[in-house]
């Protein structure tokens, strides 16, 4: 896994192997301690990543680019995690309960239970989807 630093802005993550999502989970997680996120917000942080980045090698051609845009947001009270891949545009939205009756498929509406912010949309040649988590006034 290749990372970039942007001059403290953001960071990127290029994913080339499924293994290269715990460096990212864990990156994320040391973020948002120094960020003050508490340890219960920094492990729905790196649980919103593990799943986010596995859905994009599961559901995208293995060789197809992945990568992963991680940034404070400016008021050092969240952080953005934007997730580049090709493929085909989706939607957020979770199937409906009667239509999820399989071992897997509840990941969206995990992440969505856990991010204050979700959008998904093309830019470009990639399909982006951003997600934003605020810090809690708690500690």
């Amino acid at each position: 896994m290749n990372i970039s630093k942007h001059k403290d802005q953001f960071f990127l993550f290029y994913l080339e192997v499924k293994s290269d999502i715990l460096k990212a989970m864990d990156f994320v997680k040391r973020l948002a301690l120094g960020l003050d996120f508490n340890r219960k917000e920094s492990l729905h942080l790196q649980l919103v990543v593990e799943e986010l980045c596995t859905n994009a090698f599961d559901h995208t051609d293995r060789y197809s680019m992945k990568f992963l845009k991680v940034e404070k947001l400016e008021d050092q009270k969240g952080i953005t995690l934007t997730l580049y891949t090709e493929g085909e545009l989706y939607s957020l939205i979770p199937p409906k309960e009667s239509e999820n009756k399989g071992p897997r498929g509840r990941g969206l509406k995990l992440i969505l239970s856990l991010v204050d912010f979700a959008e998904v949309k093309t830019e470009g040649n990639f399909i982006k989807t951003q997600l934003v988590k605020k810090r809690s006034q708690e500690h």
